[in-house]
């Protein structure tokens, strides 16, 4: 009897520990302040906030994937926060990372696209494309793990 409990105990232990297993990245730069909010190794919610305004954009962010369902990765990219003049010529290779999964979130105002460095989780990769918000503006961005 004892025999048959104990995996739907230990299953009903994982079940319940995910629940409650929320964890929380905040990333900020000049302009935005991101919070990702993270259950069970997967993303539920993405805010993105304008530091100048405090306007906020939520969303829930959608794992982008390959047709074949395999996770797609960032490739190397540069911390913007580094450019001279926003001339890519002027990065060091100390300045370019990599990302893990890539998530996105699209609205007909605006598309957000954003990968946290791999492995360190100390840069995050921000994009936003087709803004039609006036406190989003378009444009691609580095922001840094706040402690």
């Amino acid at each position: 009897m004892y025999r048959r409990l104990k995996p739907i105990i230990a299953l009903l232990f994982l079940f319940a520990s995910c629940i409650v297993g929320e964890k929380e990245y905040i990333y900020e730069n000049s302009n935005f302040r991101v919070v990702l909010k993270e259950q069970c190794r997967k993303f539920i919610c993405i805010e993105l906030i304008n530091r100048h305004t405090l306007s906020t954009y939520s969303a829930i962010p959608d794992l982008i994937i390959y047709d074949d369902g395999i996770a797609v990765e960032g490739g190397i990219v540069v911390d913007y926060n580094t450019l001279l003049n926003d001339d890519i010529k002027s990065c060091k290779i100390e300045d370019l990372y990599s990302c893990d999964s890539l998530y996105d979130s699209h609205t007909d105002s605006i598309i957000v696209v954003f990968g946290q460095e791999k492995g360190t989780h100390k840069r995050l990769d921000l994009a936003i494309y087709k803004s039609s918000l006036f406190d989003f503006r378009n444009g691609n961005y580095t922001l840094y793990a706040v402690d």
